[in-house]
């Protein structure tokens, strides 16, 4: 599975400089953002975890990490419709494939 489309980036920026740049920036945020978000989802924090997810597909967004977008969004999907059976699923991928991506 492709984690990171460095290609769809590169089309957009023209300086190959500034796409490891805000690759870089994109996957800091992210493995900052997991952290929190782990801590929400096991204090059952609902709207955090919402938030935070929300937050991670965005940036999963800009950096053309589509695996990791969709999966946030799932996450995000559970806690605001508060279907606490579905996070932890949701939430162990989401948390697999961002630690793919923060060791990669």
């Amino acid at each position: 599975m492709k984690i990171l489309d460095r290609e769809w980036l590169a089309a957009i920026f023209d300086d190959p400089e500034e796409v490891e740049d805000v690759i870089a920036q994109g996957i800091a945020d992210i493995c900052e953002q997991l952290t929190e978000l782990r801590d929400a989802v096991e204090g059952s924090d609902l709207e955090r975890v919402a938030d935070l997810a929300h937050r991670i597909k965005g940036v999963a967004a800009n950096i053309g990490a589509q695996y990791i977008q969709d999966c946030a969004g799932r996450l995000e999907h559970a806690a605001r419709k508060e279907s606490g059976d579905s996070i932890a699923g949701h939430f162990t991928l989401l948390s697999e494939s961002v630690d793919a991506l923060c060791d990669g």
